[in-house]
């Protein structure tokens, strides 16, 4: 599935103009970057739980 993302993605940034290249790429690093903080905090979470 992640194989099939990345070539999909290199298939539209070969046959984007530098514009909608720039767009992309920054919106997948956002998308990136917001996954990345929603994991930190679930590992914060369960680290912070009480052990029952």
């Amino acid at each position: 599935m992640y194989r099939a993302e990345q070539s999909t993605l290199a298939f539209l940034l070969l046959n984007s103009d530098f514009h909608n290249r720039a767009t992309l790429s920054s919106s997948i690093w956002t998308k990136q970057k917001i996954l990345g903080a929603n994991k930190a905090r679930e590992r914060a979470n369960m680290r912070w739980q009480p052990i029952s």
